[in-house]
């Protein structure tokens, strides 16, 4: 098992950032798979371009499997942000993706997700 320090360092030294943007249509943030690593994901930012004119749902999955799902209100106005902590949520499955999935907010509503996380080894 890595030292405290190097897991400090990986977090820096391995991040990424995904985004993805779409207007009246889902919205989808997505780091790809990782030979032989495991993805984590630390935070989840969703913004609107206008005020939401139906409810979506934000769905956070691990390879194709759904592991965490928030609905985002009719009337959310501005953004949402999801933060799992300074060490964020484990995919603990190697060679998987991580993607934040945002359903359609309505007619004319532009939606952005931005997702953000770092690259580690497999837990042993």
């Amino acid at each position: 098992m890595p030292a405290l320090g190097d897991i400090e360092i990986q977090k820096i030294t391995n991040s990424w950032l995904a985004t993805g943007r779409a207007t009246a249509a889902t919205a989808t943030a997505t780091k790809a798979a990782v030979p032989g690593k495991c993805n984590v994901v630390r935070h989840v930012y969703v913004s609107f371009s206008a005020v939401t004119s139906v409810s979506a749902t934000l769905t956070l999955n691990f390879g194709g499997t759904p592991q965490f799902v928030f609905d985002v209100p009719t009337g959310t106005v501005n953004e949402v942000f999801l933060d799992f902590g300074d060490d964020g949520v484990l995919n603990p499955t190697a060679n998987s993706a991580i993607s934040a999935v945002l359903t359609s907010a309505g007619t004319g509503v532009t939606a952005s997700v931005v997702m953000d996380g770092y690259i580690t080894d497999p837990p042993a």
